[in-house]
């Protein structure tokens, strides 16, 4: 029974989220990030304008993360528990959960500590990067999702030291599963974003965008997000004022330096990432 609600539930959100893809996912790229290169007409505008595109991205990663890398993650966990063989059931992976082992702890361990806090940092990678994206939603989508490849697998989900490949099988099913979590992540959060920017209200004395805007009081209690959400929040609101850092990040030379960083970056990144698969793939 464990086994059918478990499935249920990772498919359905897996469904949800094809839905916000397929319906969202062709909705332009919008033009504000994080840090606009526009210059806001007052610093209490500048900060305004960042908490929204701030909240934005938080919660664009509250939706996605959990939905592609949480429940998908963990669906990914258990088909290959069910396809590795018979004498693995029982033992221990990386996680410190047993092969096999179905439980409520270990459900929650992936949504959240995976999901939720990788949606998170993935919603304010994508609005801090926004400039620099180009086209559909989508497509912003998967560009996104290899970064996030080449930035963390090879360390984490594509490590070829992990215990995980060395007892769960074939090896190949699961690296093509976590592969693809990674651009599918990255296309439901572009979209579910976009959508967000047509209607997200700014900061105001209002109940509703008090309320838009309550998650990032979430951020201040966790040390590295506070940090971050700070020291964006003293660029965004100085920086702008200074003429001459706001020309030259308006500048197209800017624009062309930052796309051409972002896909050395990424290229670099998914090279070291297929070392890794070629290591798990052949040892």
């Amino acid at each position: 029974m464990d086994l059918i609600i478990l499935t249920t539930v990772c498919v359905s959100a897996l469904g949800l989220a094809a839905f916000f893809a397929l319906r969202w996912g062709r909705l332009p790229v919008g033009p504000q990030p994080l840090l606009s290169a526009d210059p806001p007409p007052s610093r209490k505008d500048a900060l305004v304008r960042y908490l929204r595109g701030a909240a934005i991205g938080m919660v664009g990663g509250v939706i996605a993360g959990p939905l592609v890398l949480g429940f998908g993650g963990r669906l990914a966990m258990r088909i290959l528990a069910a396809t590795s063989d018979d004498r693995v059931q029982g033992r221990l992976t990386d996680a410190e959960e047993r092969v096999g082992d179905i439980t409520l702890d270990g459900t929650l361990g992936i949504v959240v500590f995976v999901g939720l806090f990788g949606g998170i940092f993935g919603g304010l990678v994508y609005m801090l990067i926004r400039r620099w994206l180009r086209g559909p939603a989508w497509r912003a989508g998967v560009v996104v999702g290899l970064l996030g490849l080449a930035l963390v697998a090879r360390g984490e989900t594509l490590d070829p030291d992990s215990v995980d490949f060395a007892i769960l099988s074939p090896r190949w099913l699961g690296v093509l599963m976590f592969v693809a979590l990674g651009p599918a992540f990255g296309v439901v959060l572009a979209a579910v974003v976009e959508r967000l920017d047509r209607s997200y209200p700014r900061l105001a004395a209002r109940p509703r965008a008090i309320a838009a805007h309550a998650p990032l009081l979430v951020l201040l209690l966790v040390p590295p997000f506070a940090l971050g959400l700070l020291v964006g929040a003293l660029v965004a609101v100085f920086a702008p004022r200074l003429r001459a850092v706001a020309r030259r990040w308006q500048s197209a030379v800017v624009l062309r330096v930052g796309q051409a960083i972002l896909t050395v970056g990424i290229l670099i990144g998914l090279v070291n990432v297929g070392t890794g698969i070629g290591d798990i793939l052949t040892t």
